[in-house]
């Protein structure tokens, strides 16, 4: 017997208070991850993930951050 399993991940939003900062770490970042129409507890003895969240610093100009920019250096 073979089956094709359906494995979807919900769709994150991520939210990040404040907005707009000046300085990490001078100015704390909060970070929030929600998958919408996802509720369920923890399993006991299951680990929380850990997610990392890594912030570029672009410069003057959001057009540094663009990928296929091969003029400024990130």
């Amino acid at each position: 017997i073979k089956t094709t399993l359906d494995v979807r991940w919900p769709v994150p939003s991520l939210t990040l208070e404040p907005q707009h900062f000046n300085t990490y770490p001078d100015q704390p970042v909060l970070a929030t991850l929600e998958y919408t129409g996802i509720s369920c507890a923890p399993a006991e003895g299951v680990p929380v993930d850990t997610y990392s969240l890594q912030l570029i610093y672009c410069g003057a100009s959001v057009i540094s951050c663009d990928p296929r920019n091969r003029t400024n250096i990130q």
